[in-house]
């Protein structure tokens, strides 16, 4: 069963990643609804190319230490990939709580498209990674 949810985790960081390289490169596609928004409608800030593929790689990164927690990897590495996906757990629980103004379960704006799609999509799948991660290390 732990093997399906680090297979699924691992899917999950490649597509997120596969998006920001999209972006980094040019993409449009889903680009208006991923940055926060004032509540004038203006992002909150541009992200650059820099950015969003540190992002990418980032998730990449996530992929394999995710990946690296199957039993076929545990002598080689021990409990330090162990630790990895702790912080990959608190690094979403954290995105996931936001920071009280535009994003997260406690935003105060939350009338713009980022804000409808950061309710209903942004902040359950980081719970979901987020306690994912969690129970990959315990089990």
């Amino acid at each position: 069963m732990i093997t399906l949810v680090i297979y699924l985790n691992v899917l999950i960081f490649v597509l997120l990643s596969a998006l920001h390289f999209y972006w980094a490169f040019g993409g449009k596609w889903a680009l208006a609804c991923s940055v926060p928004e004032l509540t004038n409608k203006k992002p909150l800030f541009n992200p650059d190319i820099f950015g969003t593929l540190f992002i990418a790689f980032g998730l990449l990164i996530f992929a394999f230490i995710t990946y690296f927690q199957l039993d076929i990897f545990s002598i080689l590495i021990g409990e330090y990939i162990d630790y990895a996906t702790v912080c990959i757990a608190l690094i979403f629980f954290i995105r996931a709580i936001g920071d009280f103004r535009y994003i997260g379960l406690f935003k105060k704006i939350k009338g713009t498209p980022f804000a409808i799609n950061d309710s209903k999509i942004y902040i359950p799948l980081c719970l979901y990674l987020s306690l994912s991660s969690c129970l990959i290390v315990i089990l």
